[in-house]
């Protein structure tokens, strides 16, 4: 059940970044992981949960990842940079999480390949 609740948390605190780095507003209906979490957090969490209101605390971080990965040219690099501030955020949050977020977005030709084919605004 630990790794179901890090799934979840996982994916509230990161969903934003990746429909904005990678300008990709539809992810959550174009990727069949994100759509099922989606999903779960809905059924879960609708009656007595705003997602908006539970993250407003950490708008500012928000932005500042989303302004400097706004100046990265390429997919490569987007990646990379998401990588890093992975890494770092969960490093501090668990250690766990951190080596299977990393090995997920470094490792996963099909997360690669997959997040290439998003269309881009």
């Amino acid at each position: 059940m630990e790794a179901v609740d890090e799934m979840l948390v996982q994916h509230l605190l990161t969903e934003r970044l990746f429909r904005t780095i990678f300008d990709n507003p539809e992810f959550t209906r174009r990727n069949a992981i994100a759509h099922e979490v989606e999903r779960v957090i809905d059924a879960l969490l609708s009656q007595s949960f705003n997602r908006s209101d539970y993250l407003k605390g950490l708008d500012r971080f928000y932005v500042a990842i989303e302004s400097a990965a706004r100046v990265l040219p390429d997919f490569s690099e987007k990646q990379h940079f998401l990588n890093t501030i992975y890494e770092r955020f969960f490093q501090g949050y668990s250690v766990k999480v951190a080596d299977t977020m990393a090995l997920s977005i470094r490792h996963n030709p099909s997360w690669t390949s997959c997040a290439r084919a998003w269309p881009r605004s």
